[in-house]
């Protein structure tokens, strides 16, 4: 078979009529004595013609290395640090922030992360994050701390077309945040 018989045959796999025409002739079908064909036989032609056919296509397809994806790199810029990375986002999202935010991201962050404000934002990798992570006293304030580090992280990639590896992956990958249940707010008064 040529490759436009097969290109054709694939693009119209689901007409069965059309590919017992095709295929009449060849060895892959046998006929009654009456000259019908049976439809094993045509069910058995089909199933090839499309495993040839697979083959042929993707043969033909461009190889996985020319779809490749780029992986992130470790490095930033060089010296900035958390404190630098949460300066920088604060200013540009001054609009959107409530005061009040802009300031429990800051005692978050000088609370629990106070070790790793000042070095650079590439030293905190995932393995670090993590180990600091786990250690935290408070598991609500560590879901906050991890929440405000990735969106770090996310506004520094997408800010400066980096692609700097944000190390809370590794803890939402391997076991999540922490889970917190809300307290109960309901009063109970006696009547």
């Amino acid at each position: 078979m040529s490759l436009a018989t097969l290109h054709n045959l694939v693009e119209n796999l689901g007409a069965a009529t059309q590919i017992a025409r095709q295929l009449r002739g060849s060895e892959a079908l046998r006929s009654d004595p009456d000259g019908r064909l049976r439809i094993a036989d045509l069910l058995t032609a089909i199933a090839e013609a499309r495993s040839d056919a697979t083959s042929l296509l993707l043969g033909l397809a461009p190889t996985p290395a020319a779809h490749s994806v780029p992986q992130p790199v470790t490095t930033a810029t060089p010296n900035i640090s958390l404190q630098a990375l949460l300066d920088e986002y604060v200013s540009v999202k001054k609009s959107r922030l409530k005061p009040d935010t802009v300031r429990r991201y800051r005692d978050c962050l000088d609370r629990y992360w106070a070790d790793h404000l000042s070095q650079p934002a590439e030293n905190l990798t995932p393995d670090v994050f993590r180990a600091h992570f786990i250690t935290l006293p408070s598991p609500a304030q560590a879901n906050h701390s991890l929440r405000i580090i990735r969106a770090l992280f996310n506004f520094y990639n997408a800010a400066h077309d980096k692609n700097l590896l944000n190390p809370v992956q590794k803890v939402l990958k391997l076991e999540g945040a922490f889970i917190v249940r809300p307290r109960d707010r309901l009063c109970i008064t006696s009547v």
